[in-house]
């Protein structure tokens, strides 16, 4: 039986404190026994390979994924297969995890926590970023959806181990 993980968008402005939620709701969850995943969108171009390493002669070379190893951590750089968007690529690596967290990435279509932080500008959650299912912010936000403090991570495991964990049969 293939077990698919449930995959927690968390979404916010700039430094609202989704990296933070993410970080906390981690160590929670992993202390738990949960092996957790976590995929950060970025808008901007990025490079973790460097030229004239061997993983950036191995691409450059046409490997579609290259890998580097150590007794203790790997990285993998891949392309984006033909049929596919960068985000189900990078979620079908995490398949064997127990959570996956995205953090941005508004548009993914699926379940989403908005971070509110102190912002003048409108929230996502009304902007048509849909799918919100839950804020985390300190201020009093008219959401009409669950509401957590920012330090109320028990209640937001909670409620992300009742929403989103399969249920035993």
């Amino acid at each position: 039986m293939n077990y698919t993980p449930p995959v927690i968008t968390i979404i916010g402005r700039s430094n609202s404190g989704k990296t933070t939620l993410i970080e906390r709701l981690t160590e929670h969850f992993t202390h738990k026994g949960f092996k957790i995943a976590i995929i950060k969108h970025m808008k901007h171009d990025f490079e973790m390979d460097h030229e004239g390493k061997d993983t950036f002669r191995y691409r450059k070379s046409g490997a579609v994924i290259s890998s580097i190893t150590n007794d203790r951590s790997m990285a993998i750089m891949a392309d984006v297969p033909p049929g596919m968007t960068p985000l189900s690529a990078a979620e079908s690596l995490f398949a064997h995890a127990d959570m996956i967290f995205i953090e941005g990435h508004k548009e993914r279509q699926g379940p989403k926590i908005e971070v509110v932080g102190d912002t003048k500008e409108p929230y996502l959650f009304e902007s048509g970023c849909g799918e919100v299912c839950a804020v985390v912010s300190d201020r009093m936000v008219d959401t009409g959806l669950p509401l957590f403090p920012r330090d109320a991570i028990q209640q937001i495991v909670k409620f992300i181990e009742e929403t989103f964990m399969p249920k035993k049969r």
